[in-house]
This record gives structure tokens, C-alpha cells and sequence, in this order.
């Protein structure tokens, strides 16, 4: 399934399609969800993993 509409890296078309687009609205719904879950997720990883290099440094001291 391709993006209708590439807006390249970044890019977020705000509105896109005509008023009585449904499947444009749902797919632009979809688009900002799976994003904020994406940011969700990349935000988690990059936490989990200056946890886990906090705590290995911080073992390797107390020794």
C-alpha cells in the first residue's frame, strides 16, 4: 500500500483530500498515529538504553 501523496521526509499534509474524502481522512488519522507511536517507541529505546549504559557504568565503578 503506497502513501497517496508523498510529502518526503518529515512533511505532513494537513487536510489533504477533498471534504468528502473518507478514506483520505482515515488514512491521515492512521498516518498521525502510527507516527506518534513510532516517536513513542524511538523516545523509549533511546531512554532504555542510557538506562542500561547508566547502570553497567555505575556497576563498574562501585566494584
Amino acid at each position: 500500500m503506497e502513501a497517496a501523496g508523498d510529502a518526503g521526509a518529515g512533511g505532513h499534509v494537513v487536510g489533504g483530500g477533498a471534504p468528502g474524502e473518507g478514506s483520505s481522512r482515515v488514512g491521515s488519522v492512521l498516518h498521525v498515529v502510527f507516527t506518534s507511536l513510532l516517536v513513542l517507541v524511538c523516545v523509549f529505546m533511546g531512554w532504555f538504553s542510557a538506562f542500561v549504559v547508566y547502570r553497567l557504568y555505575r556497576g563498574r565503578n562501585a566494584g
